[in-house]
Order: C-alpha cells, then structure tokens, then sequence
C-alpha cells in the first residue's frame, strides 16, 4: 500500500513538471499563481483523509505582500478483493470500498520572511465512504455494509518554507467541528460443519453525532508551483 502511493506521488510529479515545461515559455515568474502538490501524511495513513489525493492552492494577490490563497483538495479511495487469510476468526471474504473526498478553503499570511511564512486559513470538508464485504463461505453467508458521511470546518495555522523558488513545504495544525453520519446493514448467519445453523445477526443501525478535535498534523504538504 505504501509502495503504490509512493508511485502515485511519482507520478503526479512527474506530471506536474511535464506541465509547467510545456508552458514556461508562455509564463513569466508573475504568472505563477497555481501550485499543485500532496499531503505526506496520506502516504503513511497519519490523518482521516483518503490515501489517494491532490492538493492545490491559487495566488489571489500576487502584488500584495502577505499573500492569499483558495485552496482545494479532491481525493479517492477504491478497491476489491479477495481476502483469503484464515487465522482465528477471520475469514475468507470478497470486500469492497469507495470513498470520496473534496475540501475547500481560504488562507492569508500574516508574517512573511524571506523564504517562509506564517498563515491561517479555514476550510470546509466533505467525505463519503462506502465499504461492503460479502460472506460465502461453508461456515458463513451473507453480507456486511456501512456509509459513512462527514462535513467538518477546520480553523488552520501553518507554516510554509519555500526550498526552491517553485517547490514549497507546509506544517498545518488545525481545529476542527465535524458532523460524522453512520449507517450500517447487516445480515450474516453462522453454520456448524454439518450444516446446522449457530446464530445469526440480522439489522440495521444508524448514528449521529458532532466531533470536535485538535490535530497538531492536519496536513504535511509538499508543492510544485507553475
């Protein structure tokens, strides 16, 4: 898992760079408003954001000294397969899941330096997420899902070093309020190995609630400007 997000995070570079050599000569260094990038946190599972995700921000004042910024983040996750591990009580099963998100926001500086800066921003998050395993096994049938919804407004500081005159590196912290909805179906029945039946579990449950939190890591970015 680890391996193939660090491709994805190739590759997007590597498209980034292929993009902002096509037109570097129809740009000057004024124009270099957009920058692109990922969040390093996603590539070791740190954060409750999906693994696979792009970043963006655009320069909205490029004459003004303390710089603002939109930002958006647009990310998924999908994946099927089948698990055939047995140990203790798992079982072989086919699962599957997809999973969306999208973020936007607004950041401002508010101390600048020669090379980094100080910034807060806010941002207002959407996640849905839908997982399903299918039982059929001798000793198990039947089937598992659950849908999983959350808007969250998240109050952010950061931090910004700029490596390079184009490639940048942000620490955000955050403070956020999330609405999470939860609604899970399930319906799975358990076999003896001569066929008789043991039990089963039969239902439907759903939840909300309201979260508040305070993320010292909210994101981990690295970005390519162009």
């Amino acid at each position: 898992m680890v391996f193939n997000k660090f491709l994805l995070i190739v590759l997007m570079a590597v498209i980034g760079a292929l993009f902002s050599a096509s037109s570097h000569a129809q740009q000057t260094k004024s124009s270099n408003r957009w920058e692109v990038g990922v969040d390093a946190l996603s590539l070791f599972d740190k954060n409750t954001f999906v693994p696979y995700s792009l970043f963006g921000r655009y320069l909205l004042n490029p004459e003004s000294d303390k710089k603002s910024h939109l930002r958006v983040r647009i990310g998924y996750d999908f994946f099927t397969y089948l698990d055939t591990a047995v140990r203790g009580n798992t079982f072989d099963h086919d699962s599957h899941r997809l999973a969306f998100m999208a973020l936007l926001g607004y950041q401002r500086e508010f101390s600048t330096w020669e090379r980094s800066s100080l910034y807060w921003g806010a941002e207002l998050s959407f996640s849905s997420d839908f997982r399903k395993v299918n039982w059929d096994l001798p000793n198990i049938q039947g089937f598992e899902s659950l849908t999983w919804r959350f808007i969250g407004l998240h109050g952010l500081v950061g931090y910004t070093y700029h490596l390079t005159e184009n490639i940048s590196f942000s620490l955000e912290s955050s403070v956020s309020i999330s609405h999470r909805y939860y609604h899970t179906l399930e319906d799975v029945f358990f076999f003896r190995d001569d066929g008789s039946g043991i039990s089963g579990r039969n239902g439907i449950d759903s939840s909300n609630r309201i979260d508040t939190a305070i993320n010292p890591f909210h994101q981990i970015l690295f970005t390519y400007k162009f």
